[in-house]
């Protein structure tokens, strides 16, 4: 990833990561003031960024914005928070982060093409803001099409992560994190999901091992059930991922599993495909997965159908391979 159709070289003057450079300043006073010299998502509701990837991007969300002109500090929060998203978003992309490659048409879109909701308000604040900083933009979006739901994630990958989890050292961390993959991979559950359950919210029906969640019950996947024996016998009363409301659960722990060699990136989103994608692939009864999931409908579904496996139905008197 990091090349996009329409940004080139000559869009930009520097590339860096997080570990090795800083941004390139484009021309503003270092001398900010107001909201601009004091924004830090760090301490804000609803975290947009781990403080490591802040301190990367920091100074060009607050060079950018700066331009800004004619804007109280309440009206410049708006711009610094799509700033601050679409900065995050580039350097996790591995994109040069310099007013000409992030404001470009295509970068914007691509960003926007990933929201899940406001996509048309961050495209005109993003747009404004590429206007003020000199960037040249097409008199009409780009229009790149939305993707759909992540790709699920195999059972390798679940296991090549759990197992990363294992290895942390600090014990908080590895409680978190392994909760947050069970959670995910073997019942589903994401972002509010998530909170607040603990050791007490495991249980039977039928023989059948449940996790509770705020509305509803899911049976654990069969593939995990070793794998939840081991986690309860040690993470004690603590609710497995432990953050409190407001948080941004997944955001934290993208950074604990960074960009590590034989790792996928960590997505809340495809763990939860994981869960859905195996139960249609066993013929889990509609309803019951449904109930599952949270779900109120059945085209709740759709965007999951894409990566169901093919199969070849045969009836009982039909061969192998003679259709």
């Amino acid at each position: 990833m990091g090349t996009l159709t329409g940004v080139t070289a000559a869009d930009t003057t520097s590339t860096f990561s997080a570990s090795t450079s800083q941004p390139t300043d484009p021309g503003c006073s270092p001398g900010y003031v107001g909201i601009v010299a004091t924004y830090d998502p760090r301490k804000s509701k609803f975290a947009l960024c781990a403080p490591a990837e802040w301190e990367v991007v920091a100074p060009v969300v607050r060079a950018t914005v700066a331009r800004l002109e004619g804007f109280a500090d309440r009206g410049l929060r708006p711009y610094l928070t799509a700033m601050t998203r679409l900065s995050v978003w580039a350097l996790r992309e591995g994109l040069p982060l310099v007013p000409a490659s992030l404001l470009s048409d295509p970068v914007i879109e691509a960003h926007v093409a990933t929201l899940d909701a406001n996509a048309g308000t961050f495209r005109s604040q993003l747009r404004r803001l590429a206007a003020a900083n000199g960037v040249a933009l097409g008199s009409t979006a780009v229009g790149y099409a939305r993707p759909g739901y992540s790709a699920p994630y195999t059972l390798d990958e679940v296991r090549a992560l759990l197992l990363f989890a294992s290895s942390l050292t600090n014990e908080i961390r590895r409680r978190q994190l392994t909760g947050l993959l069970l959670l995910g991979a073997a019942c589903g559950f994401s972002r509010a999901d998530l909170r607040g359950v603990c050791n007490g919210d495991v249980h039977h029906h039928s023989g059948v091992r449940y996790v509770r969640t705020r509305n509803r019950c899911t049976p654990i996947l069969e593939d995990f059930s070793a794998d939840f024996d081991a986690y309860l016998s040690w993470c004690g009363d603590e609710p497995f991922v432990g953050v409190k409301p407001g948080a941004n659960i997944t955001d934290r722990m993208v950074s604990w599993v960074g960009e590590r060699a034989g790792l996928p990136r960590l997505s809340a989103d495809r763990l939860r495909a994981f869960f859905v994608v195996e139960h249609l692939r066993r013929n889990t009864p509609l309803p019951s997965l449904l109930a599952y999931c949270g779900f109120a409908s059945l085209e709740a579904l759709d965007p999951y159908l894409a990566f169901l496996p093919a199969s070849t139905p045969l009836c009982g008197s039909c061969e192998e391979g003679s259709l």
